[in-house]
């Protein structure tokens, strides 16, 4: 053996020792995601919450969360605090500023409500395929939800109000979960049921407010 293979054949045995005994690479708890950011988990289940073999939805498909807390997410509200609507998301969600904390924003979620959506995304596509109103027919009905919210509460100051424990929690996506009262005195998502917008959540998430919200929905449903 010549000593020019025997360099070849000595760097080709290295570099498979290499290979054999470095860490294998790090994978994410399922790997990629379909179109509606959902997918099966399959390893390191536990360690994120879900459960193996079974599947589960992201908000957003293109990657999961960070594990690292943002400072909107680090921002603690309180019962009754006052916050200034920039934006409206949907009927349901509210982009908004915190003037007793330096302007800070955050995402709010209303409480006890689920109005159509006002967008394409993975939430009403997984509804139209499992026989319920699919994005076609939500989106016209969910944008006008979204302008009467606006028209209700875009630019005010509104308060957030806590449901159960009396504390502002936050949903799966990072959201403050909260009733929002109006200037006027009024609950916005019990506004938007009365308008025939929205609809009362509380047969998937009990709420506090169940009662009225329902009762409001079947008021507008014989009128």
């Amino acid at each position: 053996m010549s000593d020019m293979q025997r360099f070849v054949f000595t760097a080709l045995a290295v570099g498979a020792a290499a290979l054999f005994w470095a860490e294998p690479p790090s994978f994410a708890h399922s790997g990629g995601t379909d179109e509606d950011g959902c997918h099966i988990c399959q390893t390191d289940c536990k360690e994120k919450g879900y459960e193996e073999g079974r599947q589960h939805c992201h908000g957003d498909s293109s990657a999961d969360e960070s594990s690292e807390a943002s400072d909107e997410e680090r921002l603690q509200l309180e019962d009754g605090q006052r916050v200034y609507v920039d934006k409206v998301v949907d009927g349901d969600t509210l982009e908004v500023r915190v003037p007793a904390a330096d302007g800070k924003r955050v995402d709010v979620r209303l409480l006890g409500i689920d109005c159509p959506e006002s967008h394409t995304n993975p939430k009403c596509r997984r509804q139209g395929r499992s026989g319920g109103p699919g994005c076609a027919e939500q989106i016209p009905r969910g944008l006008k939800a979204s302008r009467a919210a606006a028209d209700l509460v875009k630019h005010e100051t509104v308060r957030l109000e806590a449901g159960e424990g009396g504390d502002l929690n936050r949903g799966h996506y990072g959201r403050i979960l909260a009733y929002v009262r109006m200037k006027d005195g009024r609950d916005l998502g019990l506004t938007l049921i009365r308008q025939g917008l929205c609809r009362d959540y509380g047969h998937k998430y009990p709420h506090p407010r169940g009662d009225a919200y329902r009762d409001a929905e079947e008021s507008d449903g014989d009128s």
